[in-house]
């Protein structure tokens, strides 16, 4: 059986050195040899980038973070890649390698601006939670 995790927090672990994505040595849940030892085919990186957090920073903020993800798919030494299709997306699940796909939880990074999302769609991004935990520039209370 194959496995498609929807949500890690990977990448940020990776950017501050708690974890090293390539050995799984350090602090996460998350590593390149514990997907291959689960058999995974897909998993999902979320770039998490509060207003909060990083203001005035948000769009520069997750695009390193899509980077981080880029760098650790190059690492791999082919046995994960940053996925663009659901062809692709197929093919890791049907014995390819391991797809990485690109998730913004949160749409703080858009800046408010929904052409933003074409921008972060030329970069990878495949998955998007407009909210998390608070409201942003791109959500509104009803």
């Amino acid at each position: 059986m194959k496995f498609f995790d929807t949500h890690c927090d990977t990448v940020k672990k990776v950017m501050d050195h708690s974890l090293d994505f390539q050995t799984g040595e350090g602090k996460g849940h998350v590593s390149l040899p514990g997907m291959i030892a689960a058999n995974s085919c897909a998993q999902v990186f979320a770039c998490f980038v509060l207003s909060e957090r990083y203001p005035g920073k948000e769009r520069e903020t997750a695009e390193g973070m899509i980077r981080t993800i880029g760098e650790m798919a190059a690492r791999s030494e082919g046995k994960m890649e940053v996925v663009r299709t659901a062809s692709d997306l197929c093919a890791a699940c049907e014995g390819g390698p391991i797809a990485a796909l690109i998730g913004l939880e949160g749409a703080d990074p858009l800046e408010g601006d929904a052409e933003a999302f074409h921008h972060f769609y030329r970069l990878g991004l495949r998955e998007l939670q407009t909210t998390q935990r608070s409201l942003n520039s791109s959500s509104k209370q009803a």
